[in-house]
């Protein structure tokens, strides 16, 4: 146990208290930003002091409004210059989706550990898994037999394929990239060009949507049937006009951060686990 280090994890929700758990087996761990969260008594809360961190970890995301820290378990505003302070020579700052203007108020190294492989990989099948219950809560149908599209093929995309076709889905991958059509096809999909969304939306019992920008759109939309549901899992405000779904009586869910949602555990320990690989690099020179 590296018991010489200590890192302040600030702010965030449920994911951030089970990382601290994490990391508390390895280094000394002060939380903050979590005086409302009966489940943090077991973990160190502290009016934490300057000049004592080596890193502090922020969440992900780190703010809401490029200002203050994310945290909904404190009934304080916390900014996060309020944080440079804590900070050691030579320590770092560490959390998820920092934007240019948080990452520049820093002299010292910023990491950001949503971009990390292992992470990505692990929170895209926390998030196919999130989907698939998501689809079976709202669905009034199996998913076996079930016609379902998904927009997109990649990391969430494939996941979700791969347990779908195992159910006995149905399913066809809409795709931009003639690569990702080609991996769609080895994963046992059908496939087809997402130019051509507005033909063959209408075909299907369910719609996963992974695309990040808006591709139903009131043109798209007018060719789906009201008995389609559609799953939107890509980041707010998703891909789907909603406000235009809801008159035509579509069903249409925005599903964005599942992982934290619904499995705040596996969350959390995968962002600690990829934190540690992200520490022990910079200690090793590796990063």
């Amino acid at each position: 146990m590296e018991s010489e280090k200590t890192f302040i994890v600030a702010g965030g929700d449920l994911r951030q208290l089970y990382l601290a758990r994490r990391l508390s087996d390895f280094y000394k761990v002060i939380i903050t930003g979590f005086d409302k969260c009966s489940d943090a008594s077991d973990v160190l809360l502290s009016e934490t002091d300057d000049n004592i961190a080596d890193g502090i970890i922020f969440p992900l995301p780190v703010s809401l409004d490029g200002k203050n820290l994310n945290a909904p378990f404190s009934d304080k505003t916390l900014l996060i210059s309020d944080f440079i302070p804590k900070l050691k020579k030579n320590s770092a700052v560490y959390g998820g989706m920092f934007s240019p203007e948080i990452s520049d108020i820093f002299s010292v190294p910023v990491y950001d550990y949503s971009k990390r492989e292992e992470f990505s990989v692990i929170n895209a099948e926390a998030t196919a898994e999130g989907a698939l219950q998501t689809a079976l809560e709202k669905s009034d149908e199996t998913i076996f037999k079930s016609r379902i599209l998904i927009t997109g093929f990649g990391r969430i995309a494939k996941a979700l394929a791969r347990i779908l076709l195992v159910m006995g889905a149905d399913v066809t991958v809409s795709a931009r990239k003639k690569s990702d059509i080609a991996w769609a096809e080895i994963y046992g999909c059908k496939a087809a060009d997402i130019r051509r969304l507005a033909d063959i939306a209408g075909s299907y019992d369910m719609i996963f949507n992974t695309v990040p920008v808006l591709i139903f759109d009131k043109n798209v939309l007018d060719n789906i049937s009201k008995k389609t549901m559609i799953i939107d899992l890509a980041s707010k405000p998703g891909g789907t006009d909603f406000g235009y779904a809801a008159e035509l009586g579509i069903r249409a869910v925005l599903a964005s951060g599942l992982p934290g949602k619904l499995f705040p555990v596996t969350a959390g320990y995968t962002a600690a686990d990829t934190l540690i690989n992200m520490i022990d690099e910079r200690r090793t020179g590796f990063d």
